[in-house]
């Protein structure tokens, strides 16, 4: 996979199914696949406030994330 124009890197917790989903078509809707890569891991340590999602580079987190 090519990476290289990625300027942001979301890892979203594996309870984030379908917000994974919503980021994805929304990125691709707006034409930015080539910028925003997604990954649905396995945990990200905070499952008291899942669904969570890390934004990388800036080290961003949200909690209880939603499809909207």
């Amino acid at each position: 996979m090519e990476l290289s124009g990625v300027t942001k890197h979301i890892l979203l917790c594996n309870g984030a199914e379908e917000t994974t989903k919503a980021i994805r078509s929304e990125s691709k809707g707006l034409g930015l696949t080539n910028e925003i890569h997604t990954t649905l891991t396995l945990c990200n340590g905070r499952c008291q406030d899942g669904p969570t999602a890390v934004v990388y580079p800036d080290g961003d987190r949200y909690k209880n994330m939603t499809p909207n």
